[in-house]
């Protein structure tokens, strides 16, 4: 056998191992689904979450004859909110874990890039053009709750997913400036998380920051928004959007590029806080640098 064969085989044989390995983690969402499998996420959880969803959907598009990968995306935009903002994690029965009020629900926007990534391959417009609004409807909801009036955005340390790195200036100590957490924010399943979410300071800073990732996906969001919006000929939204990603490029560049550390930070007001973390690089993705 050849090398090309042997590399063919190797492949065709890796692909088997996925789609099994897909299989075994589909997980039934018969109460927001009508009846079906939705893509694990991680694990076998009961609950299901937006970029968890959205990362396993740019793989999976690949098997999307042979997975529930529209499917799954469907089943968020099934229970997003009146005003089209869509939770970061949802219960089995599509109730939303987390209270928009807080930045706890702000999930990074990815839903636009995974259905882009889908429709590379499937090339399926008329899904694009159904989706459209609601994407759009969701990118319009996280900026009128999270985007702070210097035009940059800010989270939380759990919502963002890197639930482990301090996003506070080195020192700080609670200001009560924060958005507190309240037990009103979280569904009542996870009430037991409450004594350690409101005792813990990362999960207390919020609000008096500017995070250099949700502002870079933001950025990448309105991008890929202007894609979507130009290959549905919707070139009044495509410039709309194409302007909003440059203008919030510009921004961040001018609030958070460090030129003596040769990156990005978050900042506390106007001042960079020093760390050093992998957010940064969201810039990339986004196509601001």
């Amino acid at each position: 056998m050849g090398t090309r064969a042997r590399k063919a085989q190797r492949l065709v044989a890796a692909r088997a191992k996925t789609l099994e390995i897909a299989r075994d983690r589909l997980v039934p969402t018969p109460r927001v689904s009508d009846g079906g499998l939705r893509l694990g996420t991680g694990g076998r959880f009961d609950n299901f979450f937006l970029w968890d969803t959205a990362f396993t959907v740019i793989w999976a598009r690949y098997l999307a004859e042979e997975l529930p990968v529209a499917s799954s995306l469907d089943n968020l935009y099934r229970v997003r909110g009146a005003d089209g903002f869509i939770c970061r994690e949802y219960s089995a029965s599509g109730e939303p874990i987390w209270d928009s009020r807080h930045p706890i629900a702000f999930a990074p926007p990815l839903l636009t890039w995974a259905e882009l990534s889908l429709f590379e391959v499937t090339a399926d417009r008329e899904r694009l053009a159904s989706v459209y609004p609601i994407l759009a409807g969701h990118h319009r909801a996280c900026q009128r709750r999270y985007q702070a009036e210097d035009g940059l955005y800010f989270g939380d340390a759990l919502g963002c997913g890197m639930d482990n790195l301090p996003r506070c200036p080195r020192g700080w100590k609670p200001d009560g400036d924060g958005i507190p957490m309240r037990a009103e924010y979280v569904h009542e399943n996870l009430h037991h998380l409450l004594e350690w979410l409101e005792g813990d300071s990362r999960f207390r800073w919020n609000r008096q920051g500017r995070w250099i990732d949700l502002s870079a996906q933001m950025a990448f969001d309105a991008r890929l928004l202007g894609e979507s919006a130009r290959l549905l000929g919707r070139d009044a939204d495509a410039d709309a959007f194409a302007a909003e990603h440059r203008q919030l490029g510009d921004l961040i560049h001018q609030k958070c590029w460090s030129p003596s550390a040769e990156t990005y930070f978050d900042l506390a007001g106007t001042q960079h806080v020093e760390r050093y973390h992998v957010g940064a690089y969201w810039t990339l993705i986004a196509g601001i640098v």
